[in-house]
Order: structure tokens, then C-alpha cells, then sequence
């Protein structure tokens, strides 16, 4: 029952992916962390910096720093041509240019096509970089995780470079933070992965009374908290959150949309009520509403 209620679960979670080129190999990065794509523009190369570090431009007045994709994950760099793109990345407050051979597609897949990367990717690309791999009839293409692609190391070696051609590094408002509340961590993926991580710091939990804990320590801003839960549901934690902090908006999320359910949310505090599956654009306007 349980390995049924997981593959569910892996039907219903679902990716939208940006899919470029290196070589002969495919990847894929959540199209979250995608600002845009530009083809090369003009780079200002920077001597005695890091081999993988092309360079910086400037777009639209921002100074980004631009890294070979390919050297950093060990392979070989192809010379640059008509279909060399730089994909503008952003993860986790960092703003990076990567360069790769040819980047035209965006693609939806389910998370039951994602599987573990088989010997033969692994032998030639770090794992540590890889979630896994996305298996689509006579496709597999190789899922980065680009906050492990660019280690700490390296995103304050990049910091470094962007400061120096910037003049005056960009001052950074605090984040709001966001909790997101639900006992299935493939729901609190997708829901994170519908929030700008450079404007919010998203916080998780996994079930009501982890949530009040998380309310008390974080303050956060906005909480999006599930109704069927263990150990304490998502209306008793509710009446518990407004306790603690009065302000704090609450939407509540359910499978099962039942009037009477949500008369007592809106009651007990709730700013709304929505039905699962929820929208990047539902997520969107309640965060422009705090």
C-alpha cells in the first residue's frame, strides 16, 4: 500500500525542465532556476582566474560572471559556434552564466520518469553534481543540481569576480521567509520549486506540530500548510499558529475540497483555501499579497 501511495505520488510530481547540450549529452535544470537565454554576447576575459571562469558581461547593467559548463563538470569544451547559448542561472541568491554547446527546449516530466544515474554518467560526471537522470523513451538526459555544481568555494570565488567589475556589489533585501507545511516531501518540492529562492527563504516541515515549532524559531511570513496530516493536522496547527503569531498568513491546502472544512479554516485564520493541484501562478499571487 505504501509503495502504491509512492508511486502516485511520483506520477503526480512534476518538473518543467530547461534541456541543453554539451557534447553528445542532454541536461536538464529545474526552469526555476532560469532567468533567461541569451546567445554569446561580447565577454571582458578576466586573466589568472579559474580555468572554468570564461569571463563577465554586462546585461542590462548587471555584471555576471560566465563559466564554461563544460570544464566545470570535467568534460570537454567544444568550440563555440552559431548554437552556443549562455543560460542566465539563478540558485539559491546567485546569479551565474553558464555556456553550452545548444540550448532550444523546455520539457515537462513526472517523477516516475526520474531515476538514479546509472555507472555510465557517473563515471564520467561527479555524482555529487546530479539528481538523477530523466528517462524519456530513447532519451536520458542528466538532471544538475546546481547548488552542488557550484559549491561554496566557488559561488564566493564567483561573488569575488562580479564585485571587482561592479564597482559596488548590489545590496540584497531581507528575504521573507516561507514555510511549507505537508507530510509528502514531493509536494513540498514542487511547492518550493514555484518560489523565487532569490526573493523568499522557503523553510519545510513535515507534519503540524514540526510547523508550530518552525512558526516560534523562523517567523515566517507566509505558511502554506496541508489539512491531513500525523501527529497534529493542519486545522489543529492552525489554531495553534494564530496563537503564536496572529499576523502570520495561513493558506490552507487539501486533496479534498469540502465547504464546511473551509468555513472553519477561514474561521480559525486562514487567508484561503485551495484545492491540490496547485498552481505556479496561485503560489505567485499569494506571495505578491504579503
Amino acid at each position: 500500500m505504501e509503495e502504491e501511495q509512492k508511486d502516485t505520488e511520483k506520477r503526480f510530481f512534476e518538473r518543467q525542465l530547461v534541456i541543453f547540450r554539451i557534447e553528445k549529452e542532454e541536461f536538464g535544470v529545474d526552469i526555476n532556476d532560469v532567468r533567461e537565454i541569451i546567445k554569446m554576447e561580447d565577454i571582458t576575459h578576466i586573466p589568472r582566474t579559474e580555468d572554468y571562469i570564461i569571463g563577465v558581461i554586462n546585461l542590462r547593467g548587471k555584471i555576471i560572471v560566465v563559466v564554461d559548463l563544460a570544464k566545470k563538470l570535467g568534460m570537454p569544451a567544444k568550440e563555440r559556434d552559431k548554437n552556443t547559448r549562455v543560460i542566465i542561472t539563478e540558485f539559491e541568491g546567485n546569479t551565474v552564466g553558464m555556456v553550452v554547446d545548444e540550448c532550444n527546449e523546455v520539457l515537462r516530466i513526472t517523477g516516475d520518469k526520474i531515476k538514479p544515474a546509472p555507472s555510465t554518467i557517473t563515471k564520467k560526471i561527479d555524482s555529487d553534481y546530479l539528481q538523477g537522470v530523466g528517462i524519456l523513451e530513447d532519451r536520458i538526459l542528466i538532471l544538475l543540481d546546481l547548488g552542488k555544481v557550484f559549491e561554496n568555494k566557488d559561488v564566493d570565488y564567483i561573488k569575488q569576480v562580479e564585485d571587482q567589475h561592479s564597482g559596488q556589489p548590489e545590496k540584497k533585501e531581507e528575504k521573507k521567509k516561507v514555510l511549507i507545511v505537508d507530510d509528502s516531501s514531493m509536494m513540498r518540492g514542487t511547492l518550493k520549486s514555484y518560489i523565487d529562492a532569490d526573493k523568499y527563504d522557503v523553510i519545510e516541515a513535515g507534519d503540524g506540530e514540526e510547523a508550530v515549532l518552525k512558526v516560534k524559531e523562523e517567523k515566517p511570513s507566509l505558511i502554506l500548510l496541508d489539512i491531513k496530516m500525523p501527529k497534529l493536522d493542519g486545522i489543529g496547527a492552525l489554531k495553534q499558529i494564530k496563537e503564536v503569531n496572529p499576523k502570520t498568513v495561513v493558506v490552507m491546502e487539501t486533496s479534498v475540497y469540502e465547504d464546511e472544512t473551509k468555513e472553519l479554516c477561514l474561521k480559525s485564520g486562514a487567508k484561503d483555501y485551495l484545492k491540490k493541484p496547485i498552481s505556479k501562478k496561485q503560489i505567485v499571487d499569494i506571495l505578491k499579497s504579503i
